[in-house]
């Protein structure tokens, strides 16, 4: 089963995506030489938002917050998005 969830919370957005899975080992996810969980990371941190990963044996839950105003963050810091 998954949950996925929206969310404005007072000047940020939030996603929520939660499942009832078997989990995985977020240490291991985050270190591995893969780039799945590294490219989120840098993603969200681009845009100055917030990644919080938890898992274990009972499911897994990811939660990206965001600032609603990312154009003006993604200015400021000179890149380039595709919005």
């Amino acid at each position: 089963q998954v949950e996925l969830i929206m969310q404005m919370e007072a000047d940020r957005f939030a996603l929520t995506l939660a499942d009832n899975g078997r989990g995985f080992s977020p240490a291991v996810a985050t270190t591995s030489e893969r780039n799945g969980w590294r490219n989120i990371r840098l993603r969200v941190d681009e845009i100055g938002g917030k990644l919080d990963l938890q898992s274990s044996s009972a499911g897994t839950t990811v939660k990206i917050t965001v600032p609603m105003e990312i154009k003006a963050q993604m200015q400021r810091a000179d890149k380039s998005f595709i919005v």
